[in-house]
C-alpha cells in the first residue's frame, strides 16, 4: 500500500545499531549500558578521557571483545556470536599493526588473500586502495621504507580494499606529529566522503572530532554523557563533564534566585546574573552558566545588567590574533577571556578592574554531573 501524499515514510533501519551494550571485568563497569544508532555513511567519533570506555566499545563493535550484555546490528541482523573476521568490518589501528616482512601490496593484500579473492582480482583491488591513498608506486617498498603518515594510508587502505561494510578506526592519528595529524585528518575526511562509508572513530583529541565528525559521543565513565553533532555539541553542552571537556569554557556556578518578579542567577561572590531561557527557574536550585572564552568581550560596567561579571585581570597574556585574560571574579571564581586583538576592542592590563559581558545567545546552562537517560 502507498503512503498518503505528505504521510512520512518508514524510518530506515539504522546502518549500525548498539542496544543497551554493556562489558564488565569482574568488578569494573568498563561500558555501561550504552545505545546508540549509526545512519548508513555517517562518520560517528567516540570521545573521551583515557579509561572513559571509548576503545572497549569499538572492540565489542569490532568482534574483538564479548559483551557482558546487550547487542549489536547491523542492518537489523544480530552479530551475537558472529566473530571479527566474519563481521566484514575494516580495522585501522594506533600502532598501524603492518607486516615488517611483507611488502606494502602484500600487506594490502593480506584481507584480500583471506577472503579467498581470485589472484587476478586481488592485484587490480590492491592497485585501487594504492591509487585511493595516493600512493600508486609504493607496492613494492616494505612498511620501514615508509614515513609514519605513509605508513597510515597504507594501514586504511588495508582496512578499505575489500570494501567493508564499517569502518573502524581506533586512535588512528596517535603517533603522528601535529602537522602530520592535521593532513591525515583531511585525507581521512576526504576519503570517507568519497566513499560514503559507515566509520566508527576513537579518539581523545577533541579538535580532531570536531573536524572529521557528523555527530560525536561524548563518552564518560563508560556512559554516553552526550551525542549531538560538532556545532551543538560545542554550543550547547548538555553537562558541566562536556562543556569543560570539549575545548575551553567557563562554568560559573550559581544559585537560583527570585529577584522581584524575575528570576536570577547568583554567583558564590554574590553577582546576579541573567538566566538563559532554557533554565529550570527553582527557587534555590543550584545550576552552572556555561559561557565559552571567545564570547566574551570587555564591556563597560555602567552598561551591564546580568550579562556580565566583574572582578580584577590577574593575567593578561598577548598571543597573537587575540589576548587571553583570567580575571578573577570573587570566591575563587576565575574566568577566561579570549579577545581578539583588532580595533575597536577595549584593553585592559593585570591589575586592573574590568567587566566581561556577553551575548544571552552565547551562554547556557546545564547541570552538574553526568546525564542518564
Amino acid at each position: 500500500m502507498m503512503a498518503a501524499a505528505g504521510a512520512p515514510g518508514p524510518v530506515p533501519e539504522p546502518h549500525l545499531r548498539l542496544e543497551s551494550l554493556a562489558k564488565r571485568f569482574g568488578d569494573v563497569v568498563a561500558v555501561d549500558d550504552v545505545s546508540l544508532s549509526v545512519a548508513s555513511g555517517e562518520f560517528i567519533t567516540l570521545l573521551g578521557p583515557s579509561g572513559s570506555g571509548k576503545t572497549t566499545t569499538l572492540m565489542m563493535i569490532a568482534g574483538f571483545v564479548d559483551p557482558s550484555a546487550g547487542d549489536i546490528y547491523i542492518d537489523g541482523e544480530s552479530l551475537a556470536g558472529v566473530p571479527a573476521y566474519r563481521r566484514d568490518f575494516g580495522m585501522v589501528f594506533q600502532n598501524y599493526a603492518l607486516f615488517p616482512h611483507r611488502s606494502v601490496a602484500e600487506n594490502i593484500e593480506f584481507p584480500l588473500r583471506m577472503r579467498k579473492v581470485p589472484k587476478a582480482r586481488r592485484r587490480r583491488m590492491v592497485a585501487e586502495a594504492l591509487e585511493l591513498v595516493r600512493l600508486p608506486d609504493h607496492g613494492s617498498r616494505s612498511p620501514s621504507q615508509l614515513s609514519g603518515g605513509q605508513q597510515q594510508r597504507i594501514a586504511l587502505a588495508r582496512a578499505l580494499v575489500f570494501n567493508p561494510l564499517v569502518l573502524l578506526m581506533d586512535e588512528p592519528l596517535g603517533a603522528l606529529d601535529r602537522k602530520l595529524r592535521e593532513d591525515m585528518q583531511l585525507e581521512i575526511k576526504r576519503l570517507q566522503k568519497q566513499l560514503g562509508i559507515t566509520t566508527i572513530y576513537v579518539t581523545h583529541d577533541q579538535e580532531e572530532a570536531l573536524v572529521l565528525s557528523d555527530r560525536i559521543v561524548v563518552v564518560n565513565h563508560g556512559r554516553f554523557e552526550q551525542v549531538a553533532d560538532p556545532a551543538t555539541l560545542y554550543e550547547r553542552p548538555a553537562t558541566t563533564f562536556v562543556a569543560d571537556f570539549i575545548g575551553e569554557s567557563n562554568i560559573v556556578p550559581l544559585t537560583v534566585v527570585r529577584d522581584g518578579s524575575d528570576w536570577r542567577g547568583e554567583t558564590e561572590a554574590g553577582q546576579r546574573l541573567t538566566l538563559p531561557a532554557d533554565t529550570a527557574l527553582v527557587d534555590g536550585a543550584r545550576t552552572h552558566l556555561v559561557v565559552r572564552p571567545e564570547k566574551l568581550r570587555i564591556v563597560d560596567e555602567a552598561r551591564t545588567s546580568g550579562t556580565a561579571l566583574h572582578g580584577t585581570v590577574r593575567e593578561a597574556v598577548y598571543v597573537g590574533d587575540t589576548t587571553r585574560y583570567v580575571i578573577d571574579a570573587g570566591s575563587g571564581l576565575s574566568i577566561v577571556a579570549r579577545i581578539q586583538n583588532r580595533s575597536g576592542e577595549m584593553r585592559a592590563s593585570e591589575g586592573e578592574r574590568i567587566s566581561v559581558g556577553w551575548d544571552p545567545r552565547d551562554a547556557s546552562t546545564v547541570e552538574a554531573g553526568s546525564t542518564r537517560p
